[in-house]
């Protein structure tokens, strides 16, 4: 039998492994070019593989201990893979016809890569997020998708993926994966903590960061929404940006502010509930820790989750108001706040919270479901160029990316890298149809926006 080799999980991962992190990088690519670009890409994949052979194995929950005199933390993961896992792990390639999918990669460009035709199971390698029931869940998958005039790639993860560009192939053995597993799992330590060990409320550093709450929020549900791509002016935002206060508040801050108020505009056009007059709507940030901790603490050499939430919360009367320079300012400025109180003492009474837990998987419903109103992702620092995000397939820098999935679940934004084109910051919108509708009816919201896919 195989030997599995066993990478210990953080205490931050087992809070964010929930689901999968699904991307699609689309690049024009004619039928000479097909082969060619698919047997690089099964190269790039070769080559990642052997350098974070984790990433070819799959999240397993941790065996129960026998019984003693510390109760075992219930809920936790932990990743296996086997060097057959390893060396067998391979792209999938699909070659769709119209029958399968309809659109040209022609038609797609002319019409900005909308989300609508790429919420589609035949693009997607993976489920949106692994089924509850398994006894397993692969960390990785990748698709390549061959279409009419064009290449889409679909890569789904559960630990977040590294560039491969620069990436040279070693060989792997037994005792590498051994000797990979140990280093991974030490690496990890820093972001656990002990469990059992910080069980009375964290105190000083308590935040709305470091608490797991269950209630659900108001705009994630079981229904099902609808996607746009809204392209906002990077002219007029750096107007508005140098008019606000350039010195401290970032690009980020005014979209993540005009949107919070827009599409609480559009989810309260009657404003709150009769009941509740003081009613907040609450704005979920994920931020990298990685450089807001002392350099030793996460090396070059940690592979894995390294993500906080910031919270904030305003009342839905005041962020009801138009987008005028001093309403808008305030926002900027919260959402700013809300961002800079990410501290090591915040990570620190996190890790705290996750390993208060009786049943750690409570944390991940929690971050799953965010527990907000409205919830904002960056993926601008994901790469864009060819050296980054052309996989080494020969094709260039991809022309687009894109959030994929099966369905459109999971409501919020997430703001893609700057880049794709030249002029505007492209952020992908989930809503309900209803909250959608009224979201690209708002002037004081589309004088931002240049385009909408």
């Amino acid at each position: 039998m195989a030997e599995l080799h066993t990478y210990c999980l953080s205490s931050i991962d087992q809070s964010l492994i929930r689901c999968y992190v699904r991307y699609c990088l689309c690049f024009p690519c004619n039928a000479t070019e097909v082969d060619t670009a698919i047997a690089s890409l099964h190269n790039a994949v070769e080559r990642l593989i052997t350098h974070l052979p984790i990433l070819a194995g799959t999240i397993r929950p941790v065996p129960e201990p026998d019984p003693g005199p510390i109760p075992a933390q219930k809920g936790r993961l932990h990743a296996q893979v086997s060097l057959q896992n390893a060396s067998n792990f391979r792209a999938t390639v699909r070659y769709l016809d119209q029958n399968n999918f309809r659109q040209t990669y022609s038609h797609l460009a002319q019409s900005r890569m909308p989300p609508a035709h790429l919420t589609n199971a035949a693009l997607t390698p993976l489920p949106d997020a692994p089924d509850n029931d398994a006894e397993s869940a692969p960390i990785l998958a990748a698709q390549a998708n061959v279409i009419e005039g064009g290449l889409l790639v679909g890569l789904a993860q559960i630990i977040q993926l590294l560039s491969s560009s620069n990436t040279a192939t070693r060989t792997l053995s037994d005792d590498t994966l051994r000797t990979d597993a140990k280093t991974q799992s030490t690496l990890r330590a820093r972001l656990s903590g002990l469990w059992g060990a910080n069980k009375a409320n964290p105190t000083e550093h308590n935040s709305g960061a470091a608490t797991l709450r269950q209630e659900p929020s108001q705009l994630t549900g079981c229904e099902r929404g609808v996607c746009h791509i809204l392209a906002f002016d990077l002219a007029t935002l750096e107007q508005t940006k140098a008019t606000l206060n350039p010195i401290h508040i970032f690009a980020f801050d005014c979209v993540a502010a005009i949107l919070w108020k827009a599409i609480t505009r559009a989810a309260w056009p009657r404003g709150s509930p009769e009941n509740e007059p003081g009613r907040s709507v609450r704005l979920t940030i994920p931020v990298g820790i990685r450089s807001r901790l002392p350099s030793s603490s996460l090396p070059r050499e940690y592979f894995g989750n390294a993500v906080l939430h910031a919270e904030t919360s305003s009342r839905i009367a005041e962020l009801r108001t138009p987008c005028d320079l001093a309403a808008l300012g305030h926002t900027a400025r919260q959402v700013r706040v809300a961002v800079q109180r990410i501290t090591e003492g915040v990570l620190e009474a996190k890790i705290a919270a996750i390993n208060s837990l009786e049943d750690v998987s409570e944390a991940a419903v929690s971050n799953r479901r965010f527990d907000a109103n409205l919830v904002i992702t960056s993926w601008a620092d994901l790469p864009s160029t060819e050296e980054g995000a052309g996989l080494g397939l020969g094709l260039g820098a991809p022309a687009w990316g894109r959030k994929i999935g099966r369905a459109h679940e999971g409501f919020g934004c997430i703001f893609l890298p700057l880049g794709r084109e030249e002029g505007v910051w492209e952020v992908q919108v989930t809503l309900t149809e209803e909250v959608m509708e009224r979201l690209l009816a708002d002037e004081g919201l589309m004088r931002f926006v240049s385009w909408v896919a």
